[in-house]
């Protein structure tokens, strides 16, 4: 383990249970550190895929089309800057990303939101996450 890691608590599944398995750890400057283990290639499909996809959902509108446009002649983009936009996404790493996520996410200063059935998965988060707030279906807390 690093210097300055302190681990605080190690959640794995056990049998059938539900559990998004982590570990936590505290930092000696005080940032708390949860790690999920996933090196699958289906994560980097994943994002690769919305990366994708959301260039597909720009144009579904004509008042989206008229942005892109806009895009396209505000930062002088070439005929084939969607391809190679897609090229790039096609051949990123799964340490490519991780290292792009370690470097632009704040998660100090994220919001984590979690829909689901919480019999389910509170169990699981409640190690994860000190202040938990539920709300109702109008996103008023409980």
């Amino acid at each position: 383990m690093p210097e300055g890691f302190k681990k605080i608590i190690t959640v794995a599944k056990k049998g059938d249970e539900i559990v998004i398995p982590f570990t936590k750890y505290q930092l000696d400057n005080g940032l708390t550190v949860i790690l999920h283990p996933d090196n699958s290639d289906p994560l980097v499909h994943v994002v690769k895929s919305a990366f994708g996809q959301r260039d597909a959902r720009n144009y579904e509108t004509p008042r989206q089309k008229l942005n892109f446009l806009s895009e396209i002649i505000s930062y002088n983009l070439d005929k084939g800057f969607v391809d190679k936009q897609n090229k790039i996404l096609e051949n990123v790493s799964l340490e490519e990303l991780s290292g792009l996520a370690a470097k632009h996410l704040k998660l100090d200063e994220m919001i984590t939101v979690v829909v689901g059935d919480k019999t389910a998965i509170m169990q699981s988060l409640q190690p994860m996450f000190e202040n938990i707030v539920e709300l109702d279906e109008e996103g008023k807390p409980l």
